[in-house]
């Protein structure tokens, strides 16, 4: 619930925390963000990687703005894509 997560954040009025179903959900057409960041996962894998967060990713990135800050990322990606647990 975006409640439970923006209290936790001390964000600014041009945050906008989208919930929704992230494999049913489409953006509005030119629409760009600055960031784009998926945290569904209540565990990861390598098959979690594979199959979900990098489609997800290649699928978004074209809402993606292109400046040197901009960034597209996944929780513990890293993690997922090493087949590393998380402790």
């Amino acid at each position: 619930d975006n409640d439970l997560i923006s209290s936790q954040l001390n964000l600014k009025k041009k945050v906008n925390i989208i919930h929704d179903d992230i494999f049913k959900w489409e953006p509005t057409q030119n629409i760009k963000y600055d960031v784009i960041y998926f945290d569904i996962w209540e565990y990861i894998n390598l098959d979690i990687y594979n199959e979900e967060m990098y489609p997800l990713k290649v699928k978004f990135k074209k809402y993606l703005k292109e400046t040197n800050k901009s960034f597209i990322s996944c929780w513990s990606e890293y993690e997922a894509s090493h087949n590393t647990q998380l402790y």
